[in-house]
């Protein structure tokens, strides 16, 4: 929702993320969205509507055959763990969802990102065995215990965890959720809850351009304090002051790489600008 451009970093996290997102599915629900999705006639006729309009898009150009538009189509099908709503929204199991998110935002601790994420977590939609998509009503509380045990029950190589993979690593770790809770919400992996893809991404976008502000107003408070001279621009000596403060381990060489880094958006004199 801005008028500028996002910038590059910000772009390419975003597309890292959708990958990761719509990358092949293993998790907690993998079953159960195989299942729905084979003897739903519901989700076979919202996807079925819209493969037609995405193939029907094609006819402005007489230039593209038939059998070319259906290849077209084909060849950008949604994986199967993407479900179609009636309103055309994207929607993508919990979990993974929860786990790609809380990977690439891991520079927040865990109630922050809790905070961040309530809007997801607040959009789930429970699938049914038929294939329908309503709200969860009177599930808020599952959703919730559930997605405590998505965000501090990971894989070594991030790959999706299945219910008893899941189990196992709450179990044997002292620091996960208190053995108290209830083994029926947890293992009633019968229900299946989905979320808005496009809207993680916008989420993720939100918050990496907010974070991206706080950066900014850090590093302007750095370079003023590191100008020692007030000149306006940070010469060498400067600039390895300020990093010996901030990383006293790093090697001379390497703060040389940075220099000569910062240098080619600096100033033509071998002093880095504000900017």
């Amino acid at each position: 929702h801005t008028s500028n451009p996002l910038p590059r970093n910000i772009i390419n996290i975003y597309l890292f993320a959708r990958e990761c997102l719509l990358y092949p599915y293993t998790g907690v629900f993998a079953k159960r969205i195989t299942n729905v999705r084979r003897k739903s006639q519901i989700i076979h006729d919202i996807e079925s509507k819209y493969y037609k309009e995405y193939v029907d898009s094609f006819s402005i150009d007489d230039n593209i055959k038939e059998d070319d538009k259906i290849n077209i189509v084909l060849s950008h099908q949604l994986p199967p763990h993407v479900i179609i709503n009636s309103y055309g929204l994207f929607l993508i199991p919990l979990d993974r969802a929860t786990r790609v998110m809380s990977k690439i935002l891991s520079f927040y601790n865990y109630k922050e990102f809790t905070d961040i994420y309530r809007k997801v977590e607040h959009s789930s939609l429970y699938l049914t065995e038929t294939g329908m998509l309503t709200t969860p009503d009177g599930m808020y509380t599952y959703i919730r215990e559930m997605n405590r045990l998505f965000i501090q029950c990971t894989s070594v190589n991030g790959k999706d965890l299945s219910w008893k993979e899941i189990m196992q690593i709450k179990n044997n770790s002292k620091e996960l959720v208190d053995e108290n809770e209830s083994e029926k919400l947890l293992y009633e992996n019968n229900k299946c809850f989905l979320v808005n893809l496009d809207l993680c991404l916008q989420v993720l976008i939100d918050v990496l351009l907010q974070r991206s502000k706080l950066v900014d107003h850090k590093l302007e408070d750095i370079f003023v304090d590191g100008d020692d001279n007030n000149d306006g621009v940070l010469s060498f000596e400067e600039f390895t002051k300020i990093v010996h403060v901030i990383q006293p381990n790093f090697h001379e060489r390497r703060i040389i790489k940075m220099y000569r880094e910062a240098l080619m958006d600096g100033n033509d004199n071998d002093t880095i600008g504000p900017q």
